[in-house]
């Protein structure tokens, strides 16, 4: 959690790891081996577009087969449309589609007009409807979330799914999740179509993984620090160096074997004990189609663009919530290129502020729980004396924090709330902790 997500196959569990990636596991007479599922093809120029389209349109498809009345998850963005334009046109209308925000976003304007387009039965989850919880709502919230998600992820990322799920017990739902595995996440100022150098190492741990959820490092004891700063470049490296891709394929493995695994495996997987989630952009055809789309092309999204061009013609000519034209992404050209070059501007500026001003992403609906989980009612709540004997933290800030000195961000109490949440799992009576046992059979 010191860099926002746990990395390679380790848990916060002694003697637990992760399914390897891309590895399937079996278990017989008690005991569980494991099995290479495939290897991706490196990148190439040679992937080709209607083969993404093709990939898209059978697992959608699939999807709607196994459950016809799947609602859509509809979002501003280029992923769930993607989604959205590969449920075949007769079947759009009147389809549930569930839009999260507040009502006057981009988001929520751009997935009006496409609700209207397509004739779905929009409906649209306002957020300040709980914007009136109590503290002690919120608290409790959060204490859910912790326990749901093994203590292991920021409480505030989970906090407005947590409230949305209240609507959605049981609606199940095709959702976008992934499909930014072909639009290059971790591309960002880095030069994808060279080989893997420390440079390029180093500008991912401070400018991707190490600003936006991680704890702050003024948190911990210096020695501390020390010492997760290098075995995080030390197991960075290890994960990045395994091969002789160009960078920005291996950028593309990283993130989906490192960020996506884990989301899913503590998001997704949570989820699906209440509902189905059917995620296209997970099937095994549209992973290896991306793996096989060079950089160059994935980059700014122009490929998955291209495919919804392909798709459907005329949803790639309605704007995203940021104003582009998913077709004038496609299609390039000078004023596209400006339109692109100015949005950039705006994300270094973001990524600016993260890296140098402190300044960390709220997740969406995050402002509202940031004010109540840093009023001094919730930080008095705190288990301070466990966190303080378990000897990571600087007890400076500790006590600056207990006595509401400083304000805790984002990140500070996302980071502390689990862990005070656990310290008072670990001393539940027996009889309340949560045992699976697994009985070995023959086949």
């Amino acid at each position: 959690m010191t860099i926002g997500h746990l990395l390679d196959n380790t848990t916060l569990f002694e003697d637990v790891t992760m399914v390897p990636a891309e590895a399937s596991a079996h278990l017989k007479n008690g005991t569980v081996s494991f099995e290479q599922s495939h290897e991706h093809d490196a990148g190439s120029q040679y992937a080709e577009i209607a083969d993404g389209a093709a990939a898209i349109r059978t697992s959608v498809e699939r999807c709607i087969t196994s459950m016809p009345d799947a609602a859509i998850e509809l979002s501003g963005g280029l992923d769930s449309r993607i989604a959205l334009s590969a449920i075949p046109e007769q079947l759009r209308a009147g389809r549930h589609a569930i839009t999260i925000g507040y009502p006057d976003s981009p988001d929520i304007a751009s997935a009006k007009k496409l609700a209207g387009v397509c004739g779905l039965s929009h409906e649209i989850i306002d957020l300040s409807q709980f914007n009136d919880e109590s503290i002690e709502k919120v608290w409790e919230r959060s204490r859910r979330v912790a326990y749901r998600d093994d203590f292991s992820t920021n409480a505030y990322d989970r906090l407005t799914i947590d409230c949305v799920d209240d609507f959605l017990l049981e609606t199940s739902r095709i959702g976008g999740v992934n499909g930014e595995f072909a639009r290059g996440f971790y591309y960002a100022a880095m030069p994808i179509e060279k080989p893997v150098t420390q440079e390029s190492i180093s500008r991912l741990l401070s400018w991707r993984l190490t600003t936006n959820d991680a704890a702050p490092e003024t948190l911990f004891r210096q020695e501390q620090r020390s010492s997760f700063q290098s075995r995080l470049g030390e197991l960075v490296t290890s994960l990045l160096s395994a091969n002789d891709e160009p960078l920005g394929s291996v950028l593309d493995r990283f993130y989906l074997n490192q960020r996506m695994r884990r989301w899913a495996g503590s998001a997704i997987t949570r989820a699906m004990a209440d509902r189905t989630i059917f995620t296209p952009f997970f099937h095994s055809d549209f992973v290896k189609w991306a793996s096989g789309v060079s950089a160059t092309s994935k980059r700014d999204s122009v490929a998955l663009s291209k495919v919804l061009q392909d798709l459907d013609e005329h949803l790639s000519n309605i704007p995203l919530d940021s104003g582009l034209l998913p077709a004038a992404i496609a299609n390039g050209g000078l004023a596209m290129k400006l339109a692109g070059f100015q949005q950039k501007a705006r994300k270094l500026k973001t990524k600016l502020l993260q890296r140098f001003g402190g300044s960390r992403k709220l997740s969406l609906g995050g402002k509202n729980f940031q004010q109540k989980l840093s009023a001094k009612d919730s930080i008095d709540r705190l288990n301070w004396s466990e966190i303080g004997e378990i000897g990571l933290f600087d007890q400076k800030m500790i006590e600056q924090l207990r006595n509401s000195e400083i304000s805790g961000s984002r990140t500070t109490i996302g980071y502390l709330l689990p862990l005070s949440f656990l310290t008072e799992y670990l001393h539940e009576p027996d009889n309340k902790a949560r045992i699976t046992r697994l009985t070995p059979v023959e086949n």
